[in-house]
């Protein structure tokens, strides 16, 4: 029997000839996919191709290479900086500027309904990427230079990668990991490599491929031509590997899984992740030994320790690159542990966030608990793992939640009874939905629930402590939402899981979208 807990009351005219031009040039059922680093880019125009030309939505694949980029109404002109790279194309023209220097364009770059198109080609000219499609799977592949130096590929095997496409990661399923799992635990003994709280980690490189031991600069790096792989199938509740070996296969989600009883986490590639703050670590077990990085959000660190040094960091994925001024370059494996800002995992160490200093305080998320001034929020666990779901074409974005501890105002403290007298936690979810559908949907009807304890109960939204939703969103249109769930502190502890589901969504006519089908979210909380 499952429990429900609810403590509290709860295109335009104009553009359409040029799209109907391009499209007939692709069949309507062959959509072309694009990965930048091995991670899907999601595009509001999907790319076309056009006289033998492949043409790409200009904004989202160059940030996504961490390009920035401006545009010129008045010019009609786009400008790209990156580092001591420069490029600027102006639609319609048959060339562009490349540092300086005039670049012939195969075909003009063009505005499709207020969005900048240009040629695949211009995307590796412009940038020094390697830049690959294969026509067998209408795949289009960009490796960044920063991703090529990280794993350590000579320019001529990324493009042979970047050509056949086969390293682009898919999305985990009930069925198929994907990408990086890790597991935490403590160890005391001088029998192992690690001291303290170590960490196991698991890549599943595709459905048939894992590696059970990574390089140190991460996942990215892994050969399985090179034998670090191992072959592996899911059957009959066991994951059972090249090498004979099985385990018992558990609670197999999008984000996590149990092998033998041992739990472990999905971890979100994070590429182009802004640091900001000091972290320190205590090398080999020496409590006299540590060493602490300083990012800041401009891209550049400080290093403290055995060797004080400084430069700038790029993350790609499941990897850092830290440039030292020095000409030392340094290719480390990077993930978050508790998917939040406070543990950083960088090569075999885990750095923690050092509170001792000036602390940067956490802005809370804008519900009516903030802005209507109803409770401080005492903030004890945040997130921002930018994860991504798609369910019928709509794509959610987990963006951000924070739980709290909340001090209510004595002139609302008539609002929150039925609490008990420890007090109340509140979780704040803050989601992207973005519409691909070709129709309208009514966000209003997409219902947030919190599901707690494996779904052996639900803790229903209170909608009357957010703004409200937008309602109406039309076809490739996004909007921000926000979701409050309440717990008496004294209940809250019972709970050690969990999910946001999502689901209800309708068209704004009222037809059924989502149907019966949710999408679901691991929620992950620690209480200091």
């Amino acid at each position: 029997m499952r429990i429900r807990y609810s403590w509290y009351t709860l295109v335009t005219v104009l553009a359409l000839p040029l799209i109907l031009m391009l499209s007939a040039h692709v069949s309507a059922n062959s959509k072309i996919q694009v990965y930048v680093d091995r991670e899907p880019v999601v595009f509001t125009l999907d790319p076309v191709i056009d006289r033998g030309t492949t043409l790409v939505q200009l904004r989202p694949l160059l940030e996504a290479l961490g390009v920035d980029i401006s545009w010129s109404a008045a010019q009609r002109t786009v400008t790209g900086v990156k580092d001591d790279n420069r490029f600027s194309l102006t639609l319609d023209q048959s060339h562009a500027q490349v540092n300086g220097q005039r670049l012939a364009l195969s075909v003009p770059g063009r505005s499709v309904n207020g969005h900048t198109m240009i040629p695949l080609r211009f995307v590796g000219e412009s940038t020094g990427a390697a830049v690959g499609w294969n026509g067998n799977t209408r795949t289009i592949s960009v490796y960044s230079q920063e991703l090529i130096e990280l794993i350590g590929l000579s320019q001529e095997d990324a493009q042979r990668e970047v050509t056949e496409g086969a390293w682009n990661r898919t999305s985990a399923t009930t069925t198929s990991p994907s990408g990086l799992y890790s597991r935490s635990y403590t160890h005391y003994s001088d029998n192992r490599n690690c001291v303290g709280v170590c960490m196991d980690q698991l890549y599943f490189v595709n459905d048939r491929q894992v590696a059970t031991s990574l390089p140190p600069e991460g996942p990215d790096a892994v050969r399985c031509t090179a034998g670090q792989c191992q072959s592996y199938e899911i059957k009959g509740g066991q994951l059972i590997l090249g090498s004979g070996q099985s385990f018992k296969i558990e609670q197999l989600s999008a984000d996590h899984f149990t092998l033998d009883g041992r739990t472990y986490v999905r971890h979100e590639p994070l590429s182009r992740l802004q640091l900001d703050g000091a972290y320190v670590t205590n090398i080999a077990g020496n409590l006299s030994n540590n060493q602490t990085y300083v990012f800041q959000a401009d891209g550049t660190f400080t290093e403290q320790g055995e060797s004080a040094s400084a430069g700038t960091y790029t993350v790609i994925n499941y990897g850092i690159l830290l440039k030292h001024d020095g000409g030392r370059v340094e290719k480390r494996m990077f993930y978050r542990p508790d998917h939040n800002e406070r543990v950083l995992q960088i090569g075999g160490s885990m750095y923690t966030r050092d509170t001792s200093g000036p602390s940067i305080k956490t802005a809370p998320l804008p519900d009516k608990l903030t802005t209507e001034r109803q409770a401080e929020k005492k903030l004890f666990s945040t997130a921002a793992p930018s994860r991504q779901r798609e369910l019928k074409d709509v794509f959610v974005t987990l963006q951000a939640y924070q739980w709290a501890e909340l001090d209510i105002h004595p002139d609302y403290s008539h609002t929150f009874q039925g609490f008990g007298n420890e007090g109340v936690i509140a979780l704040t979810v803050r989601y992207e939905v973005q519409n691909r559908t070709g129709q309208t949907l009514d966000t209003a009807t997409l219902e947030p629930r919190l599901r707690v304890n494996n779904f052996a109960g639900e803790v229903l939204a209170s909608p009357n402590l957010v703004p409200p939703p937008v309602g109406a969103l039309k076809t490739d249109e996004a909007a921000t939402q926000l979701a409050v769930f309440l717990f008496p502190k004294d209940r809250y502890s019972e709970f050690t899981r969990f999910e946001l589901a999502l689901g209800g969504l309708t068209l704004n006519g009222g037809a059924p979208w989502f149907g019966e089908q949710w999408l679901v979210f691991d929620i992950f909380n620690t209480l200091d």
